[in-house]
């Protein structure tokens, strides 16, 4: 799963600059989801898996590789508290 921040996409979506009533009802209605969708909670903390053979680092919780340890885990979203 990937977490989007909700907040930083509607302001994006905000932005748009409607060109017709569809296009102004249509943002409209997906701001409107973009409220109303459920969030996810994260109730621990990842910590990166070293792969020595690939000499990559694997995220605890979505599994996927990559080169470089950074904080939150750029496909998850899982904030990072330590190594393994």
């Amino acid at each position: 799963m990937r977490v989007i921040d909700a907040e930083e996409l509607f302001n994006r979506v905000g932005q748009i600059k409607p060109k017709n009533k569809q296009q102004y009802e249509d943002i409209g209605m997906f701001m409107n989801m973009i409220t109303n969708s459920n969030t996810v909670e994260r109730r621990h903390k990842g910590h990166w898996i070293r792969c020595d053979i690939l000499q990559e680092f694997k995220c605890s919780e979505c599994r996927m590789c990559f080169k470089n340890k950074s904080n939150p885990c750029p496909n998850c979203g899982t904030e990072m508290e330590s190594d393994e």
